[in-house]
């Protein structure tokens, strides 16, 4: 899983990928960006449903978005945005 940061808070990457952590996911890694995301989204790159399942209840604010993509290497991306209040 990734993390990437795009809520202009400089640490709501770190706080999201310890969340996930805490719940058993391993993340490879968080990045930052400038391109601002209003919401949240977690992108699922798989319909395997043991991750879509472990996907659907994360204690945060967010919306759920399911593809199959093969060709990605990690089942999933959270996409943290501005609506992500740290909480």
């Amino acid at each position: 899983m990734e993390v990437v940061n795009a809520s202009g808070m400089a640490d709501a990457g770190d706080r999201i990928a310890e969340i996930l952590r805490n719940r058993g996911f391993e993340v490879a890694g968080v990045t930052n960006t400038a391109n601002a995301y209003k919401n949240t989204v977690v992108i699922s790159n798989t319909t395997d449903s043991r991750v879509v399942n472990r996907l659907s209840s994360l204690p945060f604010k967010y919306s759920l978005q399911v593809t199959k993509d093969e060709g990605k290497t990690i089942d999933a991306v959270v996409v943290v945005g501005k609506d992500y209040t740290g909480k």
